[in-house]
């Protein structure tokens, strides 16, 4: 890996005769920003990228996440697209005893504040939240989950059935369960209130989730895919557990265990059964209100970006599936709509360095098949995992993509096709 912390060495496809490997000539050209690891603890950085500020009228923020060591870095990219590492690195490990984490860990941004927030196992059946602005991280324990298999932010519904919606925070699912994070039960402060999820006696796998707010609704429900293939819409009181007794009354009343189960009139409309198993690390992106974008992959390398309309619980017809796919995320700029889809895996020249592609979007076919970009690194190394983690970053008042690799993070200030106009000031 090339051991710099601005490099010109990603590539774009479509750009047909340009000779990328004169890096000299092209150095006030390149559209690309690529930040090496930085110096710290961390042997495997950029498990996982997000944004950091919900709007960035001057300039932009990427947090990343590197494991063994676990760090936490913010890069600061300002306006005219030169990069630094912001002083504020957590190290997870010395500050909170998290000293590795999943191979895809869960990075969320708040879609109303800059908040992140981590979530990740802490220990043998511990689950951590840690949440924050600017890199100022704290820590939130999640009672009761033994493993971190998927979450979201949402709004839930106020506690108890009160009329005022709860601020943005994270549900997290563990297996069948899930747990509205930031609860302190009068009960007791170490039992948590939680939902197990099932569909008739069945218990729901959680696989991924996702948050919709759907026609004049004034708080979120959550989206399911499980374990099973099937696609559920459940009343966002689920965040709450038992302490919602009409969506998941507690079977035990007056026992230790808060764990309600999940009635079968809390299930919004009818789930679907979308014929695809789901691995952890798949995802619900939710847009336009009422549409879900789904990522997926299996256990077998299989691969399903597909469109669910989530008011009428239908697929719409066109879908992309392609070995290799690990990460995806929407670029949705004036109504219309992108997905940024990774596959880190796949062969460029000759070797295993991986791939972005970009996929129009729309809401009545779903999915055009025929990629608008191709991205991926000029110099490609083999292990390089180009796309395992991707975003859509807040820059200059505009969206732009970021790719994460092994100890390599690139920001595209312009595409070919996508965001032809140069997003840097002054360029």
């Amino acid at each position: 890996m090339r051991n710099l912390v601005m490099i010109l060495g990603a590539s774009i496809v479509a750009l047909g005769g340009c000779k990328w490997t004169d890096f000299d000539d092209l150095r006030e050209e390149a559209w690309v920003n690529a930040t090496a690891k930085p110096d710290n603890g961390s042997t495997n950085w950029g498990v996982a990228i997000n944004r950091g500020s919900i709007a960035s009228p001057d300039g932009g923020k990427l947090a990343v996440i590197g494991t063994a060591e676990s760090i936490y870095n913010e890069i600061e990219y300002r306006n005219n697209g030169t990069a630094k590492l912001a002083g504020n690195q957590q190290e997870l490990n010395d500050q909170f005893g998290i000293g590795n984490l999943e191979a895809q860990p869960i990075l969320l941004a708040n879609p109303t504040s800059d908040e992140v927030a981590l979530v990740t196992k802490s220990g043998a059946q511990q689950v951590v939240v840690l949440k924050g602005v600017s890199g100022d991280l704290t820590p939130h324990q999640v009672f009761g989950a033994d493993t971190a298999d998927a979450a979201v932010y949402m709004a839930a519904p106020g506690i108890d059935g009160g009329a005022t919606p709860q601020i943005a925070q994270p549900i997290i699912a563990s297996v069948d369960k899930v747990f509205g994070t930031f609860f302190t039960p009068p009960e007791q402060p170490f039992n948590q209130p939680k939902c197990q999820l099932v569909d008739g006696v069945a218990p729901i796998a959680v696989r991924a989730l996702g948050a919709v707010r759907l026609p004049a609704a004034t708080t979120d429900d959550v989206v399911v895919w499980s374990a099973s293939g099937k696609l559920y819409v459940i009343n966002g009181q689920v965040f709450n557990g038992a302490r919602s007794s009409g969506v998941c009354p507690d079977p035990n009343v007056g026992d230790t265990d808060i764990t309600g189960v999940l009635a079968a009139s809390a299930i919004i409309g009818t789930p679907l059964d979308l014929e695809f198993i789901p691995e952890l690390g798949s995802q619900i992106l939710v847009f336009g209100g009422q549409f879900a974008l789904l990522q997926g992959h299996t256990a077998a390398n299989g691969g399903l970006l597909a469109v669910v309309n989530l008011m009428t619980m239908q697929k719409l017809p066109m879908v992309v599936t392609a070995n290799g796919l690990r990460a995806a995320a929407l670029h949705e700029v004036g109504g219309v709509t992108h997905v940024v889809a990774g596959y880190p895996t796949d062969v460029i020249d000759g070797v295993s360095s991986g791939k972005v592609l970009v996929f129009p979007v729309n809401t009545t076919n779903g999915i055009d098949a025929t990629p608008i970009e191709t991205l991926h690194d000029a110099q490609p190394d083999d292990g390089q995992a180009f796309g395992r983690a991707v975003a859509v970053i807040p820059y200059n008042n505009q969206s732009i993509i970021a790719v994460a690799g092994n100890n390599e993070v690139f920001v595209y200030f312009r595409t070919a096709s996508l965001y032809p106009d140069d997003t840097r000031q002054g360029r």
